[in-house]
């Protein structure tokens, strides 16, 4: 995994004026632990990404800069 995954989400938490806070909640993580994953210092699990997916109506292939839709 690359960077990427921390662009797009980073993106769009701002594109939808979702907080950390919020979005951690949604999925069951802490906040901390979506502040590293934006930051790049750590990368989502693959249970993550499944519940980011999920939650969000994302792809996976989106999330990881597979692809741009």
């Amino acid at each position: 995994m690359n960077n990427k995954f921390a662009e797009r989400l980073s993106e769009f938490l701002r594109e939808e004026k979702i907080s950390q806070r919020q979005f951690a909640a949604s999925i069951g993580v802490t906040a901390a632990c979506v502040s590293y994953w934006r930051s790049g210092k750590k990368q989502p699990t693959a249970e993550n990404l499944y519940l980011i997916a999920k939650a969000y109506n994302l792809s996976i292939d989106f999330l990881l800069g597979v692809r741009d839709y």
